[in-house]
């Protein structure tokens, strides 16, 4: 856990006597930060988001989306933005004893992805995903997808290919470390049927066939039993 840290930002930013929000953004975020005032400290932005930054990547997956997304106007903040930077510290507030608490109960790898679709301005979506061991989050990412997917199911599939990748590596180094652990293929669980359809079927149809060869790793790592996908998954996601 990082209270102290949080401590420390809230007074670093005059966020000390703020009031408590439950989310880090608003649960319908569709401000268009851009129309805003430009913000005349850039600095103080940039100071701020690289603070969250650092906290988001070491012990606070629940604010991955909020800062990934307020990190796309660093460069050129506004009034706006820095209001939804302030809020995610409001959220942290509320929020400063969270931890990742492990233990021996879970040592089975797992992982959770999903994507947005045509979120963004610019039609784009953004995916992620978090990998769970001994019952806590050890990686997690949330990003915008590079290309705009054409359906849902593109886009969740670009964020399984990624989040194989990440779960190809993680059995990499459990492998260098405990030699006879890894017997069995590693479950993500992933909420699009038309998705895990394409992850088991090399075959291409008319919606599929001009996705980038590159996304489709998936189907390399289920047909060597490195991974498979699962759709039940709601119920331990909301326990977690």
């Amino acid at each position: 856990s990082q209270s102290l840290y949080v401590d420390k930002l809230l007074e670093k930013f005059g966020m000390l006597d703020c009031r408590i929000v439950d989310t880090p953004l608003p649960i319908k975020n569709n401000q268009d930060q851009t129309i805003s005032p430009p913000l005349q400290n850039i600095n103080i932005y940039q100071q701020l988001i690289g603070s969250l930054i650092y906290l988001s990547n070491s012990t606070r997956p629940d604010i991955a989306y909020a800062v990934s997304f307020l990190a796309r106007s660093m460069h050129a903040p506004t009034e706006a933005a820095f209001s939804s930077a302030k809020r995610v510290l409001r959220y942290l507030k509320g929020t400063r004893n969270y931890a990742l608490n492990f233990n021996n109960k879970q040592q089975q790898l797992f992982a959770y992805s999903d994507s947005s679709y045509a979120e963004e301005k610019d039609l784009k979506s953004v995916g992620g995903y978090v990998t769970m061991m001994a019952g806590a989050p050890i990686s997690w990412k949330s990003t915008k997808q590079s290309i705009i997917a054409q359906s849902s199911m593109e886009a969740e599939y670009i964020a399984l290919a990624e989040t194989s990748k990440e779960i190809e590596w993680i059995r990499k180094l459990q492998q260098e470390i405990f030699p006879t652990t890894i017997k069995t293929p590693t479950t993500i669980f992933e909420d699009n049927q038309s998705t895990i359809k394409l992850s088991n079927n090399p075959l291409h149809s008319n919606r599929s066939k001009h996705i980038d060869v590159r996304y489709h790793k998936v189907q390399e790592l289920v047909a060597n039993k490195t991974i498979n996908r699962s759709e039940e998954h709601t119920s331990e996601l909301q326990s977690l």
